[in-house]
């Protein structure tokens, strides 16, 4: 499988200092073999102009923090009952920037699916941006067909504090 996502990306960091651009992640997915509850993912992420800043002099912007994510998945009740009505994931991912070879980040998650409409998600995340940081994950999802909604928070691992993502999307 392949896809593309096209974003559009806000940042606030002070009230004053805010800035927004668009953004494309593109991926590969790949299942080695039917019989096998094995995916293998990669994606390239954040690919586009850089942030304008709100206030900044002579209208600069800051790069984009370009990625190179390489991730597996495998369902861990998918080989005893592959159409059940639950799924349990352990996913691994190893991201590098494409900026700077020395910063990279591991995840490490678990998620549980019910009946393809509610996932609930937790994980581990390590990060090695200008120093190491470690955290946790906590999501929620809900899939109706075509449409997901994604809820996440990310504790302790920015400097900055705690973060919240939030995804909808529709594939074709």
């Amino acid at each position: 499988s392949a896809g593309i996502t096209a974003k559009w990306i806000r940042s606030e960091l002070i009230g004053e200092l805010a800035g927004s651009t668009f953004a494309f992640d593109a991926g590969l997915l790949w299942h080695p073999a039917s019989s096998v509850p094995l995916n293998l993912g990669l994606s390239v992420l954040n690919v586009g102009p850089g942030l304008r800043v709100d206030g900044e002099p002579g209208g600069e912007t800051d790069p984009l923090p370009g990625r190179l994510r390489f991730g597996a998945s495998y369902d861990i009740l998918g080989h005893m009952r592959p159409d059940g009505p639950i799924r349990v994931l352990v996913a691994l991912d190893l991201e590098q920037a494409l900026r700077s070879l020395e910063t990279g980040s591991q995840y490490a998650g678990l998620e549980l699916g019910l009946m393809e409409v509610l996932y609930v998600r937790g994980g581990y995340i390590a990060e090695t941006l200008i120093e190491t940081n470690t955290g946790t994950s906590f999501g929620l999802g809900v899939g109706l067909d075509r449409f997901h909604f994604d809820l996440a928070r990310e504790f302790g691992v920015n400097q900055l504090g705690d973060e919240t993502h939030i995804s909808v999307s529709a594939s074709l």
